[in-house]
């Protein structure tokens, strides 16, 4: 199926590096609770923020730009397989 083939492709410890490097958790908007057990430190809710942005990239402007996002952040290594899916 098709989250199998997405989760052969994303590598989560890569999105989470990533989103720490640039400092994602700051960003975050997070309720009460979370935010009290230090859910802005979390590597689960760092990787999932990161990739919402990446897919809002490409939902609003295709995978040009959502490619050239990847490109900034790191390259190919935000994708296993060395970014050969999705062309990076």
């Amino acid at each position: 199926t098709l989250s199998r083939l997405r989760a052969r492709l994303v590598r989560r410890e890569t999105l989470e590096e990533v989103a720490r490097s640039v400092d994602m958790g700051r960003h975050v908007q997070l309720g009460s609770g979370e935010t009290r057990s230090g859910g802005h430190q979390r590597g689960s809710i760092l990787a999932n923020a990161l990739e919402a942005v990446i897919g809002a990239v490409f939902l609003d402007g295709g995978m040009t730009p959502a490619r050239e996002l990847i490109r900034r952040l790191g390259g190919g290594g935000l994708l296993g397989g060395g970014g050969q899916w999705f062309g990076a």
